[in-house]
């Protein structure tokens, strides 16, 4: 992304600026977290196709259906780099094994689910990447702080905050900040975080 002409964004240059709030030895593949949620923010088509890959993904990994197999052979390259943020994916059952595919579905909603939330009797999975249907400027800015607030999450150990008083700016909006100045973005941060934890109160 670094060197992409088009866009002209060095974000690893603005992310040095709050290394020291990163846990020093997952700061790198932070950098790589945020590169991957800031290339599709700029692609305006992504957010709504890779949401609707990761619902059915996590739709199929529930019953751990074999069809699996054949639908991570045609994924998207950006629902496949949110996918492998943490880790590169495990190879793909070559059968339809049922304890292989059982296993490769567990992995598959590790790295999508976000949280779960208790709706009477059973429980609602948060998915990371997930889209209102609204504005596309809306759903960009989403999707972008969505995969911020993960990665800044798994990098720090913390929860994604936002001040409430007049205090100073929490580490988040700080990280926020950053990245919508390197991207072009004039949103307020407050409304942007404020929609952030908005959905994962009421998805």
């Amino acid at each position: 992304m670094e060197n992409d002409p088009k866009h002209n964004i060095s974000i690893s240059d603005g992310l040095q600026k709050i290394k020291k709030m990163i846990i020093e030895d997952r700061f790198d593949r932070f950098v790589l977290e945020i590169r991957t949620a800031v290339e599709i923010y700029m692609s305006v088509d992504k957010p709504s196709l890779v949401a609707q890959e990761i619902r059915n993904i996590n739709q199929l990994c529930k019953k751990y259906d074999p069809s699996i197999v054949d639908v991570m052979k045609t994924v998207s390259h950006s629902t496949l780099d949110i996918l492998e943020q943490l880790s590169p994916l495990p190879p793909l059952p070559r059968d339809t094994n049922v304890i292989r595919i059982k296993n490769y579905c567990k992995d598959l909603r590790e790295r999508m689910v976000i949280k779960f939330t208790r709706r009477s009797d059973r429980a609602h999975a948060h998915l990371i990447g997930q889209i209102k249907r609204g504005k596309v400027s809306n759903n960009r800015i989403d999707i972008l702080v969505s995969f911020v607030a993960v990665a800044y999450a798994r990098a720090t150990n913390k929860n994604p905050t936002r001040k409430w008083n007049a205090a100073r700016d929490t580490e988040f909006e700080i990280l926020i900040s950053i990245i919508f100045d390197k991207v072009g973005e004039s949103s307020s941060i407050d409304w942007a975080i404020r929609r952030y934890q908005s959905r994962l109160q009421n998805p």
